[in-house]
């Protein structure tokens, strides 16, 4: 789970890393306190996914009124994987 901290944090970036015993497989954000109700932009390594990268993502109000992004990337990688959000 990430945090936004404020509504002046415009991007996030999460750095995970993958190997061949233990590739990424799948991964699934949930960025609290988003403040918004639209979804964000996502980046995989920098650039804009091809449009084969199944992303899935929606905003929720949490019990606490609380507004947290979740998103879900259709990838596997045996490295590391940059995953920005905007």
């Amino acid at each position: 789970m990430l945090t936004r901290a404020n509504a002046g944090v415009k991007n996030l970036e999460v750095q995970l890393t993958g190997t061949k015993d233990s590739p990424i497989v799948n991964p699934v954000l949930v960025v609290e306190n988003w403040g918004q109700s639209r979804t964000a932009t996502i980046t995989l390594n920098g650039t804009k996914p091809e449009d084969t990268t199944d992303i899935r993502q929606g905003v929720v109000r949490r019990a606490n009124g609380v507004k947290s992004l979740i998103v879900w990337i259709e990838h596997t990688r045996a490295g590391p994987l940059k995953i920005g959000i905007e």
